[in-house]
């Protein structure tokens, strides 16, 4: 690749960092696992972690699909539920397929991820869905998509939806 053609934002590079946070994730979850279950929370840095592990996961899908920067950015947000249905509508069905109780864990994640509320202290009762079940959401949707994201790795490469530089470089 060429620096005129370097796409620096592709569907490898989008799995990869769905990959550590899901390894990042597991790390704090393996830590919790000798607390007693009545008293075990992986606490809120951990389901943020799956979460954005979720998202990234999902979003190098869209791009490997020909999805822009911009739609992952303002149309996705940072929304599972929104960034989940743009995928499927991509095809995504094809490789992964969420049944209605995962769908219901996802949804019940992303009520408290899409609002800042893992990252926040935000006052409140929260119910949190089981960290396992999410847990292996996550690395099922990453195994399924691996292929898909490599073979798509240079989709976008010398295209109108390449990304040619950083953002910072851009603003110069």
């Amino acid at each position: 690749m060429n620096a005129q053609n370097d796409d620096r934002l592709s569907s490898l590079m989008l799995w990869n960092g769905a990959e550590e946070y899901l390894k990042a994730a597991n790390i704090l979850f393996e830590s919790h696992k000798s607390t007693p279950s009545f008293a075990r929370f992986v606490g809120q840095p951990a389901y943020f972690l799956v979460c954005q592990s979720i998202e990234l996961a999902l979003k190098a899908y869209l791009r490997g699909s020909g999805k822009d920067e911009d739609f992952l950015v303002n149309k996705c947000r940072h929304d599972i539920v929104i960034t989940l249905d743009a995928a499927e509508k991509c095809g995504l069905t094809n490789l992964v397929k969420f049944e209605p109780p995962e769908r219901a864990v996802l949804n019940l994640a992303n009520q408290h991820y899409s609002s800042k509320a893992l990252q926040f202290t935000i006052v409140g009762a929260y119910t949190y869905p089981d960290f396992e079940v999410l847990l292996m959401l996550a690395e099922k949707l990453i195994t399924k998509i691996e292929a898909f994201c490599i073979e798509k790795v240079n989709c976008h490469e010398g295209k109108d939806t390449a990304v040619v530089g950083l953002r910072s470089a851009r603003r110069k």
